[in-house]
C-alpha cells in the first residue's frame, strides 16, 4: 500500500496551519513557523524543529505544537515527539467545540501517533534508597532532577543515558543505561561510598632504644676492628721478640718489641671485649625496644637508653643504662 496519499494529506494539514498562523501571530512567530515548516518539508529537521519550537514559545497555538510534534517524529526524536503530541491533544481538548471540530483530522493523527510512540519510547524509572540523606542530588543526562521527579517514569530517546548520584558531601556514583526502542527499565540507585579516613601510619623515626641499639652496635663493630688490627700488630711484635731475644736476654730492639707487644695485646683484648659487649648490648636494645608508633600530644617518652665505653691502661669498660 502506497504512503503517498497519507503523506499528501499530512502536508495539506501542516500547510493549512501556515496561513492562520501568519494572520494570528506577529511577524516573528509567523516567520519562524513558515521557515521551520519549509525546512521540515525539505527534510532539514535539525534546523526546522528548533525554528518551530521558537515559534511555539512566542505563540503557543495548538496547530504549531502539532507541527512541532510531526517534525520531531520525522527526525526520530521519539520521546520529544510524544511529549508534543500529548501537549497538542491537551490543548485541542480545551478548545471550544467549533474549533475542536476543525482540528478533528489532526486530533486523529496525533492520537494514532501517541498510541504508536507509547510502545516505542523507552522508559526508565529511577529508585533512590530510602535512607538517602537530605540533599542527595540525582542528575539525568546532565539535568538535575527535583526530588519529586526522581522516582517518576522518565520517557527517553533510544540510546545511552547518564545517571549521576551525588551525596551532600560531594561523593558521586555514575551509571549508564543503553535503552532500545520499547525498553522498560527500573534502575536501583546506590549511594556513593564514603571513603574511609586514612589511618595514621607509624612514625618512620626511631625511638631512643633503637637509636641506642645502633650506637652500641657501632661501638661493637669499632671494637672488633680495633681488636683485629692491634691483634695483628701484637703478632708482629712477637716475631720481633723471637728474633731479638734469647731466653730472657734481649737486645734493645727486643726490649722495645716486648713493651710494644704488651700494649697492643692489651688494646686488642680490650677491643674484642668492647666489640662483643657492644654487639650484645645492641641486640638486646633492638629486640626489647617498644614499637615506634605515633605518640599522642600528651604522651612522654617512657623508655630511654644511655651507653658509654672507655679504654685505658687497666683495661676496657662499657656502661649500658636503660630506663623504663
Amino acid at each position: 500500500m502506497s504512503h503517498r496519499p497519507l503523506n499528501l494529506l499530512l502536508v495539506l494539514l501542516l500547510v493549512s496551519i501556515a496561513s492562520p498562523a501568519a494572520a494570528q501571530e506577529g511577524d516573528d512567530a509567523a516567520g519562524l513557523f513558515e521557515r521551520g515548516l519549509q525546512q521540515m518539508l525539505d527534510g532539514d529537521y535539525a534546523a526546522g524543529c528548533p525554528n518551530l519550537a521558537q515559534s511555539y514559545e512566542l505563540e503557543p497555538l495548538a496547530g504549531v505544537v502539532f507541527t512541532l510534534a510531526e517534525c520531531y517524529a520525522k527526525w526520530e526524536k521519539l520521546a520529544t515527539a510524544l511529549e508534543h503530541y500529548d501537549e497538542y491533544l491537551g490543548l485541542a481538548a480545551a478548545l471550544p467545540e467549533d474549533k475542536r471540530a476543525r482540528q478533528a483530522e489532526r486530533i486523529r493523527v496525533a492520537t494514532d501517533q501517541q498510541t504508536a510512540l507509547e510502545l516505542k519510547v523507552p522508559a526508565l524509572t529511577l529508585v533512590l534508597p530510602e535512607d538517602a540523606p537530605a540533599g542527595t542530588i540525582v542528575r539525568l543526562d546532565g539535568k538535575e532532577l527535583l526530588s519529586s521527579e526522581i522516582s517518576i517514569t522518565h520517557r527517553l530517546e533510544p540510546g545511552v543515558h547518564d545517571v549521576i548520584v551525588l551525596r551532600p558531601t560531594g561523593e558521586s556514583r555514575s551509571y549508564q543505561e543503553d535503552l532500545a526502542e520499547g525498553d522498560r527499565r527500573s534502575l536501583r540507585l546506590e549511594l556513593p561510598v564514603i571513603p574511609e579516613e586514612p589511618k595514621p601510619r607509624p612514625s618512620d623515626s626511631l625511638g631512643p632504644m633503637h637509636i641506642g641499639a645502633l650506637v652500641a652496635g657501632g661501638i661493637g663493630v669499632a671494637g672488633l676492628v680495633v681488636g683485629s688490627i692491634t691483634g695483628a700488630m701484637a703478632l708482629g711484635e712477637r716475631d720481633a721478640i723471637e728474633e731479638n731475644c734469647v731466653d730472657t736476654q734481649c737486645n734493645q730492639t727486643g726490649l722495645d718489641a716486648a713493651d710494644s707487644g704488651q700494649t697492643v695485646a692489651a688494646v686488642s683484648t680490650a677491643g674484642f671485649v668492647i666489640g662483643g659487649l657492644g654487639l650484645a648490648a645492641g641486640a638486646v636494645l633492638w629486640f626489647t625496644a617498644p614499637s615506634d608508633g605515633p605518640a599522642s600530644e600528651d604522651s612522654e617518652p617512657s623508655t630511654s637508653a644511655a651507653i658509654g665505653a672507655a679504654m685505658g691502661p687497666q683495661g676496657a669498660t662499657m656502661r649500658l643504662r636503660v630506663t623504663w
